[in-house]
């Protein structure tokens, strides 16, 4: 469930409704006869749908558009953006970034607080008092989602956020009881990529896979238009899919894994290893974009290892989109071929060969990745 306040006045839809609304959303402006294609309903149920959805302000028709030399204008059919406005945010170590977005998904402001605070309680309160001080110059916000690194299975409560140093909290709850609206949370892995399905380079995909590379290694996956989230929160937890049998043991004892040989911090030991001199992630890469033999090899076989995961990533699930994204990309981008190598030679020879996408994202794009749980929760309950 999610942590939701008193008062908050979601539009109550019928599932049918919902799927209308969700796929305006995604597809338009959109021509009621396509919309009515890809919803297997008829003219006549499509009419009185939308036709709801009209008025309660969901939903609105452009302007006509004359398609053809004669019969009536088509009137596409478009999400009201000034009909909601919603907050997302993405928790890191020391700050909070956040987006406000219309209903449409559509960044509006954006906005970044430090703290010093390490405490779950002293750190959400600090959030709160973002989000008041978006409230209180954007009437129209109607729900709150909030990213963040760990598994979170209720919408409410996240369950480990290793790199914050949380255990358990329930920072739905937390953050409901102090501004006042619905707040949903998930996985900040997870919002992404419902974003990205929804708004961004997924959103014509029925079916993708976003993996971000950074201090972390994640995995999130859509399938049949639906985010998969799993037992407890849990899918899509490769980091620790072995890469390498004879490489270096991550934290929990596996060897050559995800979370040692493509992560930022283990991409750096491994080329301060080669080195004999110590690196940060930031130099390791400007050294190989320069032509740093050394810490090119390393990189380059990284690279090859990461096209490998997306290979088995891929032949799982058959994507039509493969992402990859995340602080850590430009190792990726600047050894682009590489990746791209390792993923053709370990994937099925079925599969679509230039599905692969790199991004640069920032982190209000991750909070935008919050407005748009906020959005699902506001309009699918």
């Amino acid at each position: 469930m999610n942590a939701v306040a008193d008062g908050a006045d979601a539009p109550r839809l019928d599932k049918t409704a919902q799927s209308v609304a969700l796929a305006v959303l995604r597809h338009g402006p959109i021509a009621r006869a396509e919309l009515a294609r890809r919803l297997g309903l008829s003219s006549p149920s499509l009419t009185r749908l939308t036709k709801e959805l009209i008025r309660t302000r969901l939903v609105r028709e452009r302007p006509a558009e004359q398609r053809a030399a004669t019969g009536r204008p088509s009137l596409p059919l478009e999400i009201n953006g000034d009909a909601a406005h919603f907050v997302g945010i993405k928790i890191v170590t020391g700050a909070a970034y956040a987006v406000v977005t219309d209903l449409a998904g559509d960044v509006i402001t954006r906005r970044r607080v430090g703290t010093r605070a390490r405490a779950p309680g002293t750190f959400l309160n600090r959030v709160a008092e973002l989000i008041k001080e978006l409230r209180a110059d954007d009437p129209r916000i109607r729900g709150v989602g909030v990213g963040i690194g760990g598994p979170v299975s209720d919408g409410n409560s996240v369950r480990h956020a290793y790199f914050l140093g949380w255990g358990e909290v329930e920072v739905g709850s937390i953050l409901a009881a102090a501004v006042g609206l619905p707040v949903t949370v998930h996985n900040d892995v997870k919002a992404l990529t419902l974003s990205q399905h929804w708004f961004g380079s997924g959103r014509d995909c029925q079916s993708l896979a976003v993996l971000t590379l950074g201090v972390g290694f994640g995995c999130a996956m859509v399938i049949n238009d639906a985010l998969i989230t799993g037992d407890r929160g849990i899918s899509g937890e490769i980091g620790h899919w072995q890469l390498r049998a004879d490489g270096p043991e991550c934290s929990e004892g596996h060897r050559g894994c995800a979370s040692v040989m493509l992560t930022s911090g283990g991409l750096a030991r491994l080329a301060s290893e080669a080195v004999g001199a110590p690196l940060e992630f930031e130099e390791c890469v400007r050294l190989a974009r320069d032509g740093d033999p050394a810490v090119r090899v390393v990189l380059e076989t990284s690279a090859y290892q990461l096209g490998q995961l997306c290979a088995r990533v891929a032949d799982l699930i058959a994507p039509e989109r493969l992402i990859l994204c995340g602080d850590g990309i430009d190792f990726a981008i600047i050894t682009d071929d590489v990746v791209r190598r390792g993923l053709a030679d370990h994937r099925s020879s079925l599969a679509d060969p230039d599905d692969l996408i790199m991004e640069r994202l920032d982190f209000f794009d991750w909070a935008r990745g919050g407005a748009a749980l906020a959005i699902r929760h506001y309009l699918l309950g």
